[in-house]
């Protein structure tokens, strides 16, 4: 990890791209600590391919899929997804996942959160919501499926997400495990 993030400092590179070699039996990690000290480390942002992403049917992607906590460093990560979006034509959800009925505050920083994308950014087509659901994972499942998500973006300082999402226990290695790509940006 160090060896590439001192090349990544000395090489100034527009984005990061590693393999992930998947999960060793017995494993309660969906990464290992190179890829996680990576994604937690790199100014550039992080792209994790995961190992069974079959690089030979690649398309553009055409649905991202932003995780937000609600917090100041959306904005910063939202302005980059939106670049890496445009580029491919790409369609963006921005969802905040909740196991308990959001409150009128979470609601009105979605809404702030929409409506930055839509006049600062300039995108005409966001869908932005909170995902009320009792199991976050299988929500984020069903709507992953359902929107046909090519791609998975969030903000290092999200921590909690990486924590939740990404590792420990073996339930919490949903997403890495759905084949997607992970896009990983260094909060600013």
């Amino acid at each position: 990890a160090n060896a590439i993030l001192s090349y990544a400092d000395a090489f100034k590179p527009n984005v990061i791209i590693m393999g992930s070699p998947g999960n060793k039996p017995g494993s309660t990690q969906a990464f290992g600590k190179v890829i996680t000290k990576i994604m937690e480390a790199a100014t550039a942002p992080v792209i994790v391919v995961p190992q069974d992403y079959n690089a030979y049917q690649f398309t553009k992607p055409q649905k991202v899929l932003y995780l937000t906590s609600l917090d100041h460093t959306d904005y910063p990560a939202l302005e980059r997804l939106t670049g890496f979006a445009r580029f491919f034509d790409a369609r963006i959800f921005c969802v905040h996942t909740s196991t308990i009925q959001s409150d009128k505050s979470d609601e009105e920083k979605m809404r702030r959160i929409k409506k930055y994308i839509v006049e600062q950014l300039e995108v005409t087509n966001p869908e932005c919501g909170i995902l009320e659901t009792a199991n976050p994972l299988s929500g984020l499942e069903k709507f992953i499926s359902e929107r046909g998500v090519d791609i998975i973006a969030f903000s290092t300082q999200k921590r909690n997400i990486l924590l939740r999402f990404f590792t420990q226990d073996s339930s919490h290695r949903y997403l890495h495990q759905t084949g997607i790509p992970l896009l990983v940006y260094h909060a600013k």
